[in-house]
């Protein structure tokens, strides 16, 4: 039995996206971190008693999720066509969350596979791979103890379909892989926007943003690419392109990765709030997935009291949106969260790379200085980018009355409701993918 740790681990082994480089946290890990770090998650597994290979619902729709991001994707079609939805990782709990993976089991059997791990390491070529592999050594050696036992769990079980919204991440990817090998159907949603260095598509069905999302990817022949539009805006009832808060000065939404150091971030806010705390409210938002406000990362802030730190972990990107006019951030997807909520996106030359691909669009305006936000036009941006947002969210030039989940819904139940499936998609041989009509 061969396992692909590298294929299994795409995001931390890809060459392209380097993970283990441009995230300052995993840039700084020794093995003893990964070592520290696996030992953590066996334990705390344990304690919380995550032993249960029966967590999936038998012959039923099954939803696997590890973070709110991917849960916010998947729950409005869970409301519409039921199961159950689970976590997969030990990290992640929330109470909308029902079923939870057994990783005790399967930091357990990983035990086992140190050789193998010792095995794949000397036989590497790639000297960026093995630093990965050190780094991030509780990642690479749990891949054979949840190879396992996701397919454990499958045989026991198997549920009609799973629904992942990750492509990329281990956890998702075994259970990816796995289904493949049963035969058991699976679906990917998008909870995020892409890029090119992404992985092939391999699920049985996925529902796609749109023309840019799938431009973006390859796929495997079987797969059905729906362009059905961005469910993650479409499950709250915002006020698209019209910010409606009640603040007397504009809101300028700060937002910042997991990329950004603790220096950059730091100087960043304190720059944008001397040169523009005059003009704007500032909002600061980190990504979801980011705790370093819990350790006093905000403490030194020269203009602490004109600065509103927002809390990712409570607040959704769409919720944070609701309030701002304008942000200012560098490579991340909110930025087209922003432009489709109706909230002018920008960026500093100085601030990464284009890696999304907005900037090249069009999408994101790029600026020297951040004194240039004062001369933003919202109205102008909307005109501008009608077009091109109906490229990124298909659902924007959708006429038909349901909802994206009830879309989605259709598509699954095809053999139920073969006329709806005909009258919503065409085939379009040119891209290779099923377009509204």
């Amino acid at each position: 039995m061969h396992i692909d740790i590298f294929d299994l681990n795409f995001d931390l082994s890809s060459e392209d996206i380097r993970q283990v480089e441009v995230i300052p946290k995993l840039a700084k890990r020794t093995i003893i971190h990964g070592i520290f770090l696996f030992f953590a998650g066996m334990l705390g597994s344990i304690f919380t008693l995550r032993f249960n290979l029966f967590f999936l619902s038998k012959s039923n729709v099954n939803y696997l999720v590890s973070s709110s991001n991917q849960l916010r994707a998947l729950v409005p079609i869970q409301k519409e066509l039921g199961g159950k939805i689970s976590s997969i990782t030990v990290g992640y709990r929330t109470k909308t969350v029902g079923g939870r993976y057994p990783d005790a089991l399967a930091y357990l059997f990983s035990m086992c596979f140190i050789p193998f791990f010792i095995v794949d390491y000397c036989k590497c070529t790639s000297e960026y791979k093995k630093r990965a592999m050190r780094a991030c050594f509780d990642r690479y050696i749990l891949s054979y103890g949840l190879y396992i036992v996701s397919y454990l769990c499958l045989v026991i079980n198997r549920p009609k379909i799973i629904f992942l919204s990750n492509d990329h991440c281990v956890w998702h990817r075994v259970f990816l892989k796995q289904s493949k090998k049963l035969n058991i159907e699976t679906a990917y949603v998008q909870h995020a926007m892409v890029s090119k260095s992404f992985p092939k598509l391999e699920f049985s069905y996925a529902f796609l943003d749109g023309i840019e999302s799938h431009n973006l990817y390859t796929k495997e022949q079987h797969c059905s690419n729906y362009l059905v539009g961005a469910l993650r805006y479409h499950c709250d009832s915002l006020s698209k392109n019209n910010v409606s808060h009640q603040n007397i000065k504009p809101v300028l939404g700060l937002c910042f990765n997991i990329i950004d150091s603790d220096s950059f971030v730091i100087e960043t806010i304190n720059k944008t709030a001397f040169q523009l705390s005059d003009d704007f409210d500032i909002h600061v938002r980190l990504h979801p997935s980011d705790k370093r406000h819990k350790n006093g990362l905000f403490d030194c802030l020269n203009k602490r009291g004109t600065v509103i730190i927002n809390d990712s972990t409570k607040v959704s990107s769409m919720r944070f949106l609701e309030n701002v006019d304008v942000i200012l951030a560098g490579v991340s997807g909110i930025h087209l969260d922003a432009a489709l909520s109706g909230v002018v996106p920008f960026s500093l030359k100085s601030w990464g790379h284009d890696y999304y691909g907005f900037i090249e669009k069009g999408l994101v305006i790029l600026v020297d200085d951040v004194s240039q936000l004062r001369y933003f036009n919202q109205k102008v941006y909307l005109e501008k980018n009608t077009t091109l947002l109906g490229m990124y969210d298909a659902y924007i030039n959708c006429d038909k009355n349901m909802s994206l989940a009830q879309i989605i819904s259709a598509v699954l139940n095809d053999k139920n409701h073969p006329k709806l499936v005909e009258d919503l998609f065409k085939f379009d041989s040119k891209v290779d993918a099923y377009v509204y009509k």
